[in-house]
């Protein structure tokens, strides 16, 4: 007799690095590099809407960047995009800490900010990047890679 079938759950939310580490199934043949940046958006484009990991998708997919970038390429630009997001809610204080600046906070935030460029360089080093037209690039940094600090979070002039 067979054993019943197993329901599965939703999958939890994992790091940045873990997602894109199994995004691209490895295949038993060299694919298309298009072929490796359109398998990585579409397991992207299964996630619940909402979620940092569908807008991304789609943003990449209404650009062309699944035809234009490999797998690996793609997955610098989802690290750096998704850092850039958290770099952008930790120096706009939407984090709910309610403006509080604290010695850890701002370790945080440089830590991030660090991160963040270091990820974006890795990216702006990859051939399939340099390939991309300057409009394109330029497109993809302004949705993408942009953070934005507001005047009031500004540090204060000495």
């Amino acid at each position: 007799m067979k054993a019943p079938p197993r329901h599965r759950r939703a999958p939890a939310r994992q790091p940045v690095a873990a997602v894109a580490a199994r995004a691209v199934p490895v295949a038993p043949q060299e694919p298309r590099p298009s072929a490796c940046g359109e398998a990585f958006l579409g397991d992207l484009a299964g996630f619940p809407p909402r979620t940092f990991e569908k807008g991304f998708s789609r943003i990449a997919t209404r650009l062309g960047l699944g035809a234009a970038l490999t797998g690996d390429e793609l997955r610098s630009l989802y690290e750096a995009a998704f850092l850039s997001c958290l770099s952008n809610i930790a120096f706009n204080r939407l984090d709910g800490c309610l403006g509080a600046t604290l010695a850890a906070r701002e370790s945080t935030r440089v830590a991030l900010e660090q991160d963040f460029m270091a990820t974006r360089d890795r990216l702006f080093a990859c051939p399939g990047w340099q390939r991309l037209s300057s409009s394109n690039r330029g497109e993809v940094e302004r949705i993408l890679l942009s953070i934005r600090v507001d005047d009031e979070n500004l540090a204060p002039e000495l």
